[in-house]
């Protein structure tokens, strides 16, 4: 499988970079604080007092600001043209795969040129974009065929960074991903060190 976008996310990443640099930024302002401090008369005690606070009104603000929802992160553009990429390989999921529900059928994966790049070299550089096709299929005692688009699965990378979208169907706006799916998405792909499942097949 090369990635379920319906059960994976990197925000326990995310917050992690988030939090260390409010640490810095935090730790700059009470720095500054104490020199302000050193080099303020004892009878000014309540500027002291004073600039205290706004420090720590100020890291308060910064934190809000840094821990904003998914839905404040810009989101992932539909991939125009991907039909028209390096075709990676295709899979089939089957009834008796616990995933069926959610990407049953073939899946056909599309990578561009700079994810390309990752399959070849095994470090996939930022401006990657991963397609997962979800078809559904249609069986008769000779053939499995394709039937309707279930939808895509997305993969972008940017900033070192993995981001995650599906689309349902054949739309180009109707996003399946709510913060919840989302927020289960590293543990499921932290699995590959480089968070991509799938090989090109050659």
């Amino acid at each position: 499988m090369v990635f379920n976008m319906l059960a994976c996310s990197q925000v326990d990443v995310l917050d992690r970079i988030r939090a260390w640099r409010v640490e810095i930024c935090c730790a700059s302002l009470f720095r500054d604080f104490a020199r302000q401090a050193d080099e303020t008369p004892v009878n000014s005690i309540m500027n002291k007092r004073y600039y205290f606070v706004s420090v720590a009104l100020a890291c308060v603000a910064i934190l809000l600001a840094s821990f904003r929802s998914p839905s404040a992160v810009p989101a992932i553009p539909y991939p125009e043209g991907y039909r028209e990429w390096t075709h990676v390989k295709t899979y089939i999921v089957g009834p008796k795969n616990p995933a069926f529900k959610l990407i049953g059928g073939f899946n056909h994966v599309y990578a561009n040129d700079v994810a390309m790049k990752g399959y070849t070299t095994g470090d996939f550089p930022d401006g990657s974009v991963i397609v997962s096709d979800v078809i559904s299929t249609v069986e008769d005692s000779i053939t499995i065929r394709e039937d309707s688009r279930h939808h895509i699965d997305v993969m972008v990378k940017g900033n070192g960074a993995w981001d995650f979208e599906s689309f349902r169907g054949d739309s180009k706006s109707d996003r399946m991903l709510t913060p919840d799916v989302v927020a289960k998405c590293v543990n499921c792909h932290r699995k590959d060190k480089n968070m991509v499942f799938s090989e090109y097949r050659r």
